[in-house]
Formats: C-alpha cells, structure tokens, sequence
C-alpha cells in the first residue's frame, strides 16, 4: 500500500510542478489540475478497494494521513476554481468583501467542526479506531461529502473531513494572498519567483522539527502544523507523510545521516575555501 500510494504521490508531485511552470492563469491552472487529481484520485478507490490492510494500524494510517493529504488536494484546486470563476468583475472594494466573505466561510467550516478540527491540530491519536477505521461511526461528526466519499469501503467516519481542514488551511492562505494583493504593492510581498523544494523532503520536515523546538516563529506559540503547512506553501511542496512517523525514521538515522550534520559539514567545507 505505502509502494503504490508513495510512487502515486510523487507522481501527482511532478505533474503539479510541471502545471504550475506552464500556467499561469489561475483559472485555467485550478481547472486542469483538478481534472488531473480527480483521475489519480479514481485511482487510488480503484486499489484501495482491491486491497487487504495488514491490520488497523495501516488502515488508520491510511485513512488518517495517506488519503486526507491526497484528497485535501483536491478538494483546494476545485475550491480555487470555484472562487476565481465566481469573482466579482468589479472594483477593488467589491473583490474585497468577496473574499471576506470567503474566508469567513472558512472560519465558520471551523466553528463547526471544532472537535475534528481540535483533535487534527493537536496530534491526539485516542479516537484513531473511532475517527479512521471503517465501519465506525460517531453521531457528533457532521458529515458531508463528494460522491465516491459515500462508499463505505474507501471511506471512515472522519478522513473526507480530515482532508477539507487541510485544503481550507491552504485555501485560507490563497485567499489571504489574494487580500493581500488587493491593498496594493508593498516592500513585503512575496517575491514572484517561486522557489521549490527539490532535495530530500525528510530533510525539510527535520529542519521543520528543528525550528519548531527552537520556537523560531511567533515567539514560540506557532505549532508544528501551522510550520509544516507555511512551508508547503512557501517551497511548493505536499510534505504529504505524517510528520511523527517521519520523525520515528529521522531518529532511527540520526547521526551522521541527518541534515543538521550535512549542513554542518557543507558549512565548514565552503568557510574553509573562502579562508583558502
């Protein structure tokens, strides 16, 4: 299962990243995207139905983490498109409100599902045989759902909503760049030239964990998730894995193996040169 769902990861990867070098239409990059997960999407029901899990805990591994990281993307391009098709045409203050209200929806989608959404941020895993396996069911979940969602084979009380707070977190970041880039030019802006994460993404997740324990960011307050997700945005990367269980390898290499030490080293090497 890991084998077919990682090479369907970064084959996802691959097409995303060559969508968004040719595309800059939003629109347009929101539309085919959408179709392109959709596909791999149809994809993964197809071998997930054919497949018999080792046991609960690749199961719950799956449906808390595997699945929700791969939908939640789509689930954000085809809210993107939605909200760049129905744009308002208008001024300034027209698109403002619009996007206002757009986030405020957000906020509420939050109110109402505080108690998936609170046990999704803390890293809780005590309801995992409730929340992600399938054949469960807990009455204080609201649910709702795409179509192929309702298969009770490829689907759990909660992992359809796992994957809508991902993809809202990240579409509350677009549409924040969005507000951001109405109130005009600023000496803050993001650069235009994106930057993409092309080494290995365990590396990124250890200096994530690194600058989390440092409390290099809000003083300290901001979590591990709102780093991860900042992050993904920021390098154009889907850190897609559980950060706990990448940590779990992080531990098992650590030494000589890890980034810290390999930035180490290439630092002494070039501050040598330079003194050459």
């Amino acid at each position: 299962m890991i084998q077919f769902t990682e090479k369907l990861r970064l084959e996802i990867d691959r097409a995303l990243l060559d969508i968004d070098r040719r595309e800059a239409d939003v629109l347009k990059k929101a539309k085919e995207v959408t179709f392109l997960l959709e596909n791999a999407f149809d994809r993964l029901r197809t071998f997930i139905l054919d497949y018999e899990f080792k046991d609960e805990g690749e199961e719950i591994l799956f449906f808390k983490e595997i699945k929700p990281n791969l939908f939640s993307n789509l689930i954000y391009y085809s809210k993107v498109y939605d909200i760049e098709i129905n744009r308002p045409t208008g001024g300034g203050t027209e698109v403002k409100d619009y996007l206002e209200k757009e986030l405020y929806r957000i906020k509420d989608f939050f109110d109402r599902n505080k108690t998936i959404y609170c046990y999704y941020r803390s890293g809780d895993t005590e309801k995992d045989r409730l929340f992600f396996l399938r054949g469960k069911s807990d009455s204080t979940i609201y649910r709702e759902s795409f179509s192929f969602e309702r298969d009770p084979k490829f689907s759990t009380c909660c992992d359809y909503k796992m994957a809508k707070i991902i993809a809202n977190e990240k579409v509350e970041a677009f549409i924040a760049g969005q507000l951001e880039s109405q109130g005009g030019p600023s000496d803050k802006a993001v650069p235009k030239a994106k930057l993409t994460w092309t080494i290995k993404k365990v590396f990124l997740i250890e200096l994530i964990y690194l600058l989390y324990w440092a409390g290099a960011f809000n003083y300290g307050k901001a979590t591990l998730k709102e780093i991860a997700v900042y992050f993904e945005k920021v390098f154009n990367i889907d850190l897609g894995t559980s950060l706990s269980r990448t940590l779990t390898d992080i531990r098992a290499r650590k030494g000589s193996g890890s980034f810290l030490n390999l930035l180490d080293r290439i630092f002494i090497k070039k501050i040598n040169e330079n003194e050459e």
